[in-house]
């Protein structure tokens, strides 16, 4: 198998950024999902809620990130000092502790989705725990639902599509890392890879959503998106690609080999 495309996230939600390599920590690749929206009650904003979001061009700079809010313009943030306001918000079953942006970002992000948002930032001092079934103690995550890396493979999806009858593209799932010669659900299995200078532990299938009834520019609506994934398998939780964790932090590029590793002893 071998790296295909690699994706950034830079706010949870927002569309994905096609880049060339990732720098890995422990917790995900830097630069992704480090960021997100909270509204009013401090619940988290998401594509589930606010599917526009997909249609939110972000890219990091230096300490921050840049957007292309439409019909906004340009719209740039930089990290919060320590003595910013802190919230504690609601994410899935974690309380995080997230710093409050500068008011113009979060101004011009409320216009533009007609309802009042803050833009929020979690560094990686306070450790949020990957469930340890699947992971070490050490193993932690930013603000995406629950892993440091999504990875998923061009197989897999050309696989799905046959199925459903119609092109779908791998964006659509959101992953980090597509893999290119592998055989469709392969990643499904699992299994430690030595990955340029990282190494990455295949850890669990994701469960889908309604997520993946836009494309990864919001078009493209398919409301059936996820029934169809259920009865490609007959699962009674569809999956697309994988959880994964990162033993050892690194750079992965496009076009790096995934080398097969020895199983984690216990």
């Amino acid at each position: 198998m071998t790296t295909a495309n690699l994706y950034l996230y830079p706010i949870k939600g927002a569309r994905g950024l096609d880049v060339a390599r990732l720098s890995l920590a422990k917790w995900g690749p830097h630069h992704d999902r480090g960021w997100m929206m909270v509204d009013a009650a401090f619940r988290f904003v998401s594509l589930r809620t606010h599917p526009q979001l997909a249609s939110l061009q972000v890219w990091p700079i230096a300490n921050g990130i840049c957007m292309a809010v439409p019909g906004r313009g340009i719209v740039s943030a930089v990290e919060p000092t320590t003595d910013a306001p802190h919230h504690e918000v609601d994410l899935w079953d974690d309380r995080v502790l997230v710093r409050e942006a500068r008011e113009d970002a979060s101004t011009e992000l409320s216009r533009w989705l007609s309802e009042p948002v803050r833009l929020v930032w979690k560094g990686p001092d306070r450790p949020r725990l990957v469930d340890p079934r699947y992971a070490m103690a050490d193993d932690h995550v930013q603000l995406s639902d629950g892993f440091p890396l999504l990875v998923l493979s061009e197989a897999s999806v050309s696989a799905f599509a046959a199925h459903v009858g119609r092109p779908i593209d791998a964006e659509r799932f959101r992953p980090n890392i597509v893999l290119s010669g592998a055989r469709p659900d392969e990643e499904g299995e699992g299994g430690r890879f030595q990955v340029g200078t990282a190494r990455i532990n295949l850890v669990k299938r994701c469960k889908r959503c309604s997520v993946i009834t836009r494309g990864a520019d919001g078009a493209d609506v398919d409301p059936r998106m996820v029934k169809r994934l259920a009865t490609y398998r007959d699962d009674a939780d569809p999956w697309m690609g994988m959880n994964a964790i990162i033993e050892q932090p690194g750079v992965v590029s496009v076009g790096d080999r995934w080398i097969p590793l020895r199983p984690r002893k216990a």
